[in-house]
């Protein structure tokens, strides 16, 4: 587990690297093209480095330097957020965009033309950024706890299979014992 250290306001804090990993996948229609354009059919990550693809990224996101590394020949494309790039794929004006698992199950739930491959480009991780003080560290060490037992207990597969399912009348939440 690294820390990043970084100022803010002259104090120092840590941003503290934990166990969520998630892997970048590229979203995309199963038969997706731009209007205009013969249909294309993308089946695997070897037919996006081609120069009449386009895929699309968040303006200011890493993910233009992943696209520009690992697909060299295609054409980028920026923009403010992923619901544009599902519309623009679902309506064949563009080929793909790449997002993590999580985003890009979740909007396969809202736009079902629109699906993602089996391959990953790579790994990543989510990081919280927790104060460098012993009230910090004891945070820290509270979620570090939590995200182990939800791991091993299957919770986490539990809650997974509510988000990420699709039986929708199950994402609900039971704010009774909230005051």
């Amino acid at each position: 587990m690294g820390a990043l250290l970084f100022g803010h306001r002259g104090k120092r804090f840590g941003l503290i690297c934990l166990a969520f990993v998630f892997l970048l996948v590229l979203l995309l229609s199963v038969c997706s093209c731009r209007k205009g354009e013969e249909r294309r059919i993308i089946g695997s990550l070897e037919d996006l480095d081609q120069e009449k693809i386009k895929i699309g990224v968040v303006t200011g996101s890493v993910y233009d330097g992943i696209v520009k590394e690992h697909f060299p020949n295609t054409e980028i494309g920026h923009y403010n957020g992923f619901t544009s790039m599902a519309y623009l794929v679902s309506q064949g004006q563009l080929d793909t965009f790449i997002t993590d698992v999580p985003l890009a199950r979740y909007i396969h739930n809202q736009y079902p033309s629109v699906s993602h491959l089996d391959e990953f480009l790579g790994r990543a991780g989510y990081a919280f950024a927790f104060p460098k003080t012993d009230k910090g560290t004891h945070l820290k060490a509270q979620i570090d706890e939590f995200i182990a037992r939800i791991s091993s207990d299957g919770t986490l597969e539990i809650i997974d299979s509510v988000w990420f399912g699709n039986d929708v009348s199950k994402q609900v939440i039971d704010k009774s014992g909230l005051s």
